[in-house]
């Protein structure tokens, strides 16, 4: 039987953050302090609903008996999801330093519009900066939405479909195989 799951929705600045309170076992807790914040004595911990899946499948791992099949599956699947969320990240870095310089790149793609202000000035381009990124380089997935900001701060930038094509072709050399490519599961927008 799984662990007990209870939510609780935080706002900060303009985006919602979904808190996923997991009563792990104390021993688990103890034992991969990554899977779990620290937290005052008594209270339970929470983990941001980006990082459930992930948790959950290294509960999974923990729990499956060494050497069965059923280890191996967990494993695997724990490897892909993480290999695939660091594809992402790393992705959306590197086109960053591309488009806007190593020194700047983080800068630009981090930059917060005031308050009162769409997230972009051209939906549409947000649109086709999500589906370029994702014809060469593969699925957001749920996790990569956290880049929202970026790819509309591309499109804030001016920059055209045609220079994040070319800059993704060269930040992308293949598009990941499995349940993470855009031709598995289409495009996020």
């Amino acid at each position: 039987m799984g662990a007990p799951i209870n939510s609780l929705q935080l706002l900060t600045g303009d985006q919602p953050v979904i808190l996923i309170c997991l009563d792990f076992p104390k021993k688990a807790r103890k034992t991969h302090s990554w899977l779990t914040p620290q937290v005052k004595k008594g209270a339970r911990p929470c983990i941001s609903n980006r990082w459930l899946a992930s948790s959950l499948l290294w509960h999974k791992y923990q729990k499956a008996r060494e050497g069965s099949s059923h280890k191996r599956n967990a494993q695997k699947e724990l490897l892909e999801v993480i290999s695939h969320r660091l594809h992402v990240d790393n992705s959306i870095e590197f086109i960053g330093k591309l488009l806007f310089g190593s020194k700047q790149g983080s800068e630009v793609l981090k930059t917060v519009r005031p308050a009162g202000q769409p997230l972009v000035d051209d939906w549409s381009c947000l649109k086709s900066m999500v589906r370029t990124f994702e014809a060469h380089c593969g699925s957001l997935s749920q996790y990569g939405m956290k880049h929202m900001r970026s790819l509309a701060n591309i499109c804030n930038a001016g920059i055209s479909k045609e220079m994040m094509a070319e800059v993704s072709a060269e930040a992308c050399i293949s598009i990941p195989a499995g349940q993470w490519s855009s031709l598995q599961k289409g495009f996020s927008a």
